[in-house]
């Protein structure tokens, strides 16, 4: 069967959100992505043996939509998670025990 390319606005969907999504259908499509100037598309061809869903394009703008948001979360929370890792490792050092009181 055929492979089918999905074209997303490179203003709106960057690189790496549309890598992580294409990275969820490999169990079932060969992955292709191709891009423009304005585009990233991605061609999703079925591995032998595998319909294709008719939803298939559907699907896969959803989890494209979802992992923007999951991109956008971690910006927007990557110092407090900085923070919480050093205090972790922090708290996970060995005290000194032969302070004196």
């Amino acid at each position: 069967m055929d492979g089918s390319t999905i074209w997303f606005d490179r203003r709106l969907f960057g690189d790496e959100v549309i890598a992580r999504t294409a990275h969820r259908y490999t169990d079932f499509f060969h992955v292709a992505v191709h891009s423009t100037v304005d585009e990233i598309g991605v061609m999703l061809t079925p591995h032998e043996g595998v319909e294709r869903p008719a939803d298939v394009e559907a699907r896969f703008r959803d989890d494209a939509l979802d992992e923007r948001l999951r991109q956008a979360v971690h910006e927007e929370t990557r110092e407090l998670h900085a923070a919480l890792i050093r205090a972790a490792l922090l708290e996970s050092l060995p005290r000194r025990t032969d302070a004196v009181p």
